[in-house]
């Protein structure tokens, strides 16, 4: 209830006169509506209501109580207040009840504000003990490491100035210098599981593909689609500027066996060429088995491998740099001492091609072609190619201009015919 009160009757600041306050009080009836409203139940709230609000005082906060007139009734008896009413859908209070329940619940939220205290407490201490001991595990990590790197150090000072000594005793004797003595094998470098499966990978292409010619053709010269080691990655960015149906074949990084890739219209697809017990070749999940890899290759040059229509049309060949130099990627599964796969010449065996035909790339990639054969080199000759991983290949030379015949004079034009003197 809102009602306006003048303190006096003079209307002068600082001026209460209880006398003419009081009055007032009486007349408008605020008195009388204090003394009743007292007197009443002011607070009514809903068993739900009530449940959420004061159900803590008689239950765990855990338990799944159901607002019901027994459930409020137990808690105004756990409360011990008195003068309290249980109607059908609400509970009667009056406004001292709320204040006295409310002063209870206030003993549990001091309660929950000291365990949160004592939690966090107690988790800042246990981060910061396991900060401090890794702090001290890093320290002692350090102090072993520059420990052992000294001693390393003044080891192998130590073992190059006998090492010199003697080279020096040597020399004066007039015997040839002795080489140093070999690393201790934990000082030796560790190769990683990718390089030893590298490896592994080369040495079964060695010692049993190249034997089978894959990825030759009759002469030894490698074909154009056959790739080394790269990886899918690789092969997509070779495979990326050219048309659809461009392939290659690469040997595989993780296992024994190779990897067709070819291009499509929006990406690449891979295939696994797989080897059964008799050592054919096959596309895991296509039906077609072949003696070689050669041949399989060459049955999809012809026929579809799949029901979407793919066929390979045009093999990708040896990357090309600006300066038209070839890139070969397959220079590390060279056998030992020798520059190609080219077999030895014999009067027997016929002349091989001179060089391999290049396919064009798209204007949007870098150029592509195969590896062509010296076209200094004799028939059947292998063409040079370097033991390394990626190697430069011998520039192209251009074909000499084709000598055009002159074409015969034209005939004079006839003379222009006049409409204006034309007759009608």
């Amino acid at each position: 209830f809102i009602r306006c009160i003048k303190p006096n009757t003079t209307q002068s600041p600082k001026n209460f006169v209880p006398e003419f306050v009081q009055a007032q009080l009486r007349y408008t009836g605020m008195l009388e509506t204090t003394r009743i409203r007292r007197e009443g139940y002011s607070y009514r709230p809903l068993f739900q209501d009530f449940m959420e609000r004061f159900g803590l005082l008689a239950f765990s906060p855990t338990a799944r109580i159901a607002a019901s007139p027994q459930t409020c009734e137990r808690v105004m008896k756990v409360s011990g207040l008195q003068g309290w009413l249980m109607g059908k859908t609400k509970v009667f209070l009056k406004y001292w009840h709320v204040e006295q329940l409310d002063k209870q619940l206030r003993v549990f939220q001091d309660k929950a504000v000291l365990l949160q205290q004592v939690v966090r407490g107690f988790k800042a201490r246990r981060l910061k003990k396991r900060i401090l001991a890794e702090q001290v595990q890093h320290a002692r990590t350090l102090q072993d490491f520059f420990a052992n790197l000294t001693r390393n150090a003044k080891n192998a000072v130590t073992r190059v100035q006998g090492t010199a000594a003697q080279d020096v005793k040597r020399k004066a004797s007039g015997a040839a210098p002795r080489r140093p003595p070999p690393l201790p094998a934990e000082n030796r470098p560790v190769r990683t599981e990718a390089e030893l499966k590298r490896e592994a990978s080369i040495l079964w292409w060695k010692e049993k593909e190249a034997r089978r010619g894959a990825g030759q053709d009759a002469y030894g010269n490698v074909l154009p689609w056959f790739h080394g080691l790269i990886s899918r990655k690789e092969a997509e960015r070779l495979l990326a500027p050219r048309h659809p149906g461009c392939f290659l074949v690469r040997l595989s990084e993780n296992r024994f066996g190779y990897t067709l890739s070819y291009r499509v219209a929006d990406r690449c697809k891979h295939f696994i060429v797989e080897q059964d017990s008799r050592g054919r070749y096959a596309l895991v999940g296509v039906d077609k088995v072949a003696e070689s890899l050669n041949s399989l290759i060459e049955f999809f040059q012809r026929n579809r491998i799949n029901d979407d229509g793919d066929m390979l049309r045009e093999p990708c060949g040896q990357e090309v740099n600006a300066l038209g130099e070839e890139q070969c990627d397959y220079g590390e599964l060279l056998p030992a001492g020798r520059s190609g796969f080219g077999r030895s010449s014999s009067a027997s065996s016929p002349a091989a091609p001179a060089a391999y035909s290049s396919y064009p790339a798209s204007p949007a990639g870098p150029a592509h072609s195969s590896y062509p054969t010296s076209p200094t080199s004799p028939a059947g000759a292998a063409p040079a190619l370097p033991a390394a991983r990626t190697a430069t290949l011998p520039r192209r030379q251009a074909p000499p201009p084709i000598a055009e015949d002159p074409l015969p004079p034209l005939p004079p034009l006839p003379p222009a015919i006049n409409r204006a003197a034309k007759p009608r």
